[in-house]
């Protein structure tokens, strides 16, 4: 910065407190003033001046705060104990108490006391884990006497099947088995066929008798066709006869017709029963006192019952007849 010759020797003295804004200024009257002249160009820097010597110690700062207080040092040792004063005199009161003497040495072992009672089982620990196996101990001597057997190993894998064989020889046929059970009569074949293994006369009256061998056993809710054939011989010429059934349950319907030859001209005479162990009519004679062939049809419709169906044979009147040896029943399930 540049400076007007008008500048004192104190004002270049201090120089240095001038303003330095890039303006020229002048000093008059101990203040600096804006120069009303032309700015000129900056000279360059002059030398540092000497250091200054110290100025004098100012006073004193006022007391800082006080700091952390720092770590407790380690405790000393423990001094040596001094030794024992002389006694003192007797005295009503007692002195005090001497610090502790050193802990004498340990007495002898008294006997040992009673066992104390058990105390209670303390809980089971969890079992541990099964440890490794161990490894296979070295082989022992062979013995007479074997050892147990050891476990089943697991079951091995199915091998592949092998090629069927030859067929062998037929063997021997086995023996014959026991029959079986008689199955139900089906439908449409012969159930029965009885014939009378001897004579059988009536009464001299009208009462039904038996024909013996000549019935047959009915199932529930069957049909069943019935057929007879056979001889008979009169005491009297006017003598006829009747035939029916004794049913031994209740039945849905029974129907049977007879007949056989009235005269030698070829006149026929018969009857028929539609119930229970009753003829509705009867037939009114034969030719002669000989032996006359008699046939006769009928059919038996049953319920949910099951029984016994036998045929019976009566006189038309006060006069003995009889049926003859080898009389026949045959019965046809037909439903």
């Amino acid at each position: 910065m540049g400076y007007r010759s008008d500048i004192d020797a104190v004002a270049a003295n201090a120089i240095a407190d001038a303003p330095n804004d890039g303006q020229e200024y002048t000093r008059k009257n101990h203040s600096w003033t804006v120069a009303t002249g032309s700015v000129g160009s900056i000279g360059p820097t002059g030398p540092a001046g000497p250091t200054g010597p110290t100025g004098p110690e100012g006073p004193q700062g006022p007391q800082g705060i006080q700091g952390v207080q720092g770590l407790t040092g380690d405790t000393g040792p423990t001094g040596a104990t001094g030794p024992q004063g002389p006694p003192g005199a007797d005295s009503t009161v007692a002195g005090p108490t001497g610090p502790q003497g050193p802990t004498g040495a340990d007495g002898a072992v008294g006997p040992q006391g009673p066992t104390g009672a058990n105390g209670t089982n303390g809980l089971d620990g969890a079992t541990g884990p099964t440890g490794p196996q161990g490894p296979t101990g070295p082989a022992g001597a062979d013995s007479v006497v074997p050892g147990p057997t050891g476990p089943t190993g697991p079951a091995g894998t199915n091998g592949t099947n092998g090629a069927d064989g030859a067929v062998g020889p037929t063997g021997p046929a086995g023996p014959t088995g026991p029959t079986g059970p008689t199955g139900p009569t089906g439908p449409g074949f012969i159930s029965t066929v009885a014939t009378l293994a001897s004579d059988q006369a009536t009464g001299a009256n009208t009462t039904p008798v038996t024909l013996t061998g000549l019935s047959f056993s009915y199932e529930a809710d069957s049909t069943y066709r019935i057929w007879f054939m056979g001889r008979v011989s009169p005491a009297a010429a006017t003598t006829g006869c009747g035939f029916q059934f004794d049913l031994s349950s209740a039945v849905t319907s029974i129907d049977v017709l007879f007949y056989h030859q009235l005269a030698n001209t070829g006149t026929l005479s018969g009857g028929h029963s539609i119930a229970d162990d009753a003829s509705v009519g009867v037939s009114s004679g034969l030719p002669g006192t000989s032996t006359y062939p008699v046939t006769g049809n009928g059919l038996l419709r049953t319920t949910a019952n099951t029984g016994t169906a036998q045929l019976r044979f009566k006189s038309e009147t006060t006069a003995v007849i009889t049926a003859k040896a080898g009389m026949t029943l045959v019965v046809e399930k037909i439903a």
